[in-house]
């Protein structure tokens, strides 16, 4: 049976929102979509039918949030604010807090001198963001990021840092260059104190060439320098992220960025890809030769691995393995909390690679089943929610012992079956080891076994164990309306024309609502003025891109 799949997108031109479809051709898939008024336009989705139909299965049903900012009015994406459709509840929170930057990369959309005005927020009105957010129901995000232009710009990154961990926010990402951190250890080690503990680090690869084409001067000697700084103040969460464009570091940079990432696993806990987004008007016969996919990282990855990474599952997939975990630690007392993790299984792929001592990348599936946990996860989560509380006490209860004392007895029965079903889930997932001895089979007890966000790191940083990812944002040429409305990364901002809160979908922020909000976050802080007029430090002009 030939694929195909019927969407919305919206048109690159006027950005009005079109049918779209999306269907195998051969051995590949493709989106094809019409404007009435700017005519057609196609896309190449993916180069593997068979890997890109078997994502689907992986598809789970999110929380979506009760408390939506915004009425259905013009339909998705247009409605983003949130609207009541949105089916996923947020993973990620994001905040763009400041767009100056110490940089003037070719390939950036969001930095002052693109933009032409400065945008940033006072430190009370990203505290009340963040609070926004931990505020949702029924799952609130646990995980917060830091982004702009250049988050570490701003000297008050710490004292902010310090106040999200208040809130509950349990991982602290700050979407960095690293100029700042290499060059100001102190600052470093006053933002890793204040409980940031993931560096979310712009690396697109070790060649000169590389670092003029995507950041307009060659900076790698900045990246080494904040891995060293990173040893020298014990910090380990780094995530190299490298952006992936055609021509420019594919596919020749990944596996220079994979062996990077393995000889220095002591401070690096994950990698994460993501092909560069087609910003602007591009002509219909280049949008082929410049688009690099999701299964293009893929296969490129597995070739410079020997294919030891597989298998690549959908970001979903281990949905219920966070939902796990979290039921096991509130049944155990431990703080540990849910974790809601479910974005379209387009949205990206994910894998584990285990560094020997020998910094030598060995495939993590040789150490534990992973599709086997997978269906272990999802075979539980069914029994748990199929769990249903017992009446036996308190019916017993109407006439002997009282109705109250009946419902406690009926709590602790309760208790003893979810006790009984995790130990006899651990013994289950015990099996699944196919290495039991490893130095990564005992972190993973540790972290089933006491589950908190300690033991969690402990399994990446002592187990030498790194995940690997692949995470394609839309752009106007690829969007589906359907990822959007499942998207885990959300935007949040203070909305000047009511003052309240609003939270968007990353692909669509970019595509679509960035420049309009900006403007008038600009307005509102003051910063609508060339940025010529208060230019800061710079590492180097961009050169000229053909």
């Amino acid at each position: 049976m030939v694929y195909r799949k019927e969407t919305k997108s919206i048109c690159p031109q006027c950005k009005k929102t079109i049918d779209a479809t999306i269907v195998q051709e051969g051995d590949k898939i493709f989106m094809h979509k019409t404007c009435e008024e700017h005519g057609k336009f196609s896309d190449i989705i993916s180069e593997e039918v068979e890997f890109y139909i078997n994502a689907q299965k992986y598809r789970k049903v999110g929380y979506a949030h009760k408390n939506s900012q915004k009425e259905i009015k013009d339909g998705c994406p247009h409605d983003c604010g949130m609207c009541p459709n949105h089916k996923s509840a947020t993973t990620c929170a994001m905040v763009d807090v400041t767009n100056r930057c110490n940089l003037k990369c070719p390939i950036c959309y969001a930095n002052a001198d693109t933009m032409g005005y400065v945008m940033e927020p006072p430190k009370e009105d990203i505290i009340r963001i963040y609070q926004h957010f931990r505020d949702l129901r029924p799952v609130p995000p646990v995980v917060a990021m830091y982004a702009g232009g250049e988050p570490t710009m701003r000297d008050d990154l710490p004292e902010i840092t310090e106040e999200l961990i208040e809130m509950g926010f349990k991982q602290i990402q700050v979407a960095t260059n690293g100029i700042r951190l290499a060059n100001d250890i102190d600052y470093f080690k006053r933002l890793m104190d204040a409980g940031a503990n993931v560096l979310y680090l712009q690396f697109d690869g070790i060649e000169s060439e590389t670092w003029i084409k995507t950041r307009g001067v060659d900076i790698f000697d900045k990246k080494k320098q904040l891995i060293e700084n990173c040893r020298k103040i014990g910090f380990q969460g780094v995530c190299l992220v490298p952006t992936i464009a055609r021509g420019v570091n594919f596919p020749h940079e990944i596996k220079n960025i994979m062996k990077f990432a393995a000889d220095n696993v002591d401070v690096v806990s994950g990698v994460m890809f993501q092909p560069v987004a087609l910003c602007g008007r591009v002509e219909q016969e280049k949008i082929f030769d410049l688009r690099v996919t999701t299964y293009d990282v893929l296969n490129e990855i597995n070739k410079c691995t020997n294919n030891e990474l597989k298998p690549w599952r959908p970001f979903p997939a281990y949905q219920n393995l966070m939902r796990l975990i979290a039921w096991w630690g509130e049944l155990s007392g431990s703080e540990i909390e849910h974790v809601e993790f479910a974005p379209n299984p387009q949205c990206g792929f994910v894998t584990f690679m285990h560094i020997n001592e020998k910094s030598e990348i060995e495939g993590f599936n040789n150490i534990i089943d992973i599709d086997g946990v997978i269906e272990y996860c999802d075979a539980q989560m069914e029994k748990i929610d199929n769990m249903k509380e017992p009446k036996f006490f308190e019916n017993l209860a109407l006439t002997q012992l009282g109705e109250n004392i009946g419902r406690n007895l009926d709590k602790g029965l309760l208790w003893l079956r979810k006790r009984r079903l995790q130990l006899e889930g651990l013994l289950s997932a015990v099996k699944l080891l196919k290495d039991p001895f490893s130095t990564s089979a005992i972190q993973l007890y540790k972290m089933l076994l006491n589950q908190n966000w300690d033991n969690t790191r402990d399994f990446l940083v002592e187990g030498r164990n790194v995940y690997v990812g692949v995470m394609h944002f839309q752009d106007e040429y690829n969007l589906d309306v359907e990822r959007v409305s499942q998207c885990v990364v959300h935007f949040g901002y203070i909305d000047p024309d009511d003052d309240k809160v609003k939270q968007i979908p990353f692909c669509t922020m970019n595509n679509l609502h960035r420049p309009k909000i900006e403007r008038k976050l600009a307005a509102k802080y003051g910063g609508l003025k060339k940025v010529a007029e208060e230019e800061d430090e710079v590492v180097a002009e961009p050169p000229k891109v053909n």
